[in-house]
Formats: structure tokens, C-alpha cells, sequence
């Protein structure tokens, strides 16, 4: 068994992260644990685990900055960034490296994965 960050994502973004369109992923508040390996679970309506990033750099920073340094491989538009960032003081973002896509996804409850999917993100113990 080995210990991941297992991290929600929306279908939509997660498609963008898989073509390389979509370098960062953006959250209102970052994980404490920075150096485990990350497992996407794809949120509604895939409901899967369906990939690995084996690299990620975390930023945090003032919304303005944070927009300026990761616009080119944000995947969303400045207007859906300041949506989500509105009334924050502080933005953050985990760029992903090294991603791949499971030739088969994984189901919730196996392998050592939660039943329960994470709202945002969860530490896991999987068997991979």
C-alpha cells in the first residue's frame, strides 16, 4: 500500500488536464501533505478514479499574482478564475506534472479507495 492524495476534479477540467490544456488546478485552500503522489477522482458523472500526477508544484498567492503567473495553462477563463477566487484574499493552485490516464478506471472501493468520494481532496492508502 501506498500513501496519495486523492483529489476531485470536474469532468470538464479533468479532460483539459488529461490534452495538456489545463497545467494548474485551482483550490481555495491547499493540502497539507505536498509530496505524496496525486490520484484524480472525476467527479459527476464519471465518479472514477481515472489517473495519476506523479509531479506538483504548489503556488499560493494574492488572486492578481497567482492569475498573471499560471493564465497560460489555467484551462478557464479570467472571468471563471475571479469568480472563483471572489472576496479572497489569497489564490492557490497545484501545477501538475507527469499525468496519466488509467488504461481503466478505478471504482470507489477498490483497491483500498474510499466508498465516499472527497469534497476537495483526501489522504488515501491504495493499492496500486
Amino acid at each position: 500500500m501506498s500513501k496519495f492524495m486523492l483529489l476531485s476534479i470536474n469532468p470538464q477540467y479533468s479532460k483539459l488536464i488529461y490534452d495538456g490544456y489545463k497545467r494548474f488546478e485551482y483550490r481555495t485552500r491547499l493540502p497539507t501533505r505536498r509530496d505524496l503522489p496525486i490520484l484524480i477522482y472525476e467527479s459527476r458523472p464519471v465518479k472514477c478514479v481515472t489517473g495519476i500526477v506523479a509531479g506538483a508544484h504548489y503556488l499560493k498567492d494574492d488572486p492578481q499574482e497567482l492569475w498573471e503567473h499560471t493564465k497560460f495553462g489555467a484551462g478557464i477563463s479570467a472571468n471563471e478564475f475571479k469568480d472563483y477566487f471572489r472576496g479572497c484574499d489569497t489564490a492557490s493552485a497545484i501545477e501538475l506534472f507527469s499525468v496519466y490516464r488509467f488504461p481503466r478506471p478505478l471504482n470507489l472501493g477498490e483497491r483500498g479507495l474510499p466508498k465516499v468520494p472527497p469534497r476537495s481532496f483526501c489522504y488515501v492508502d491504495v493499492d496500486l
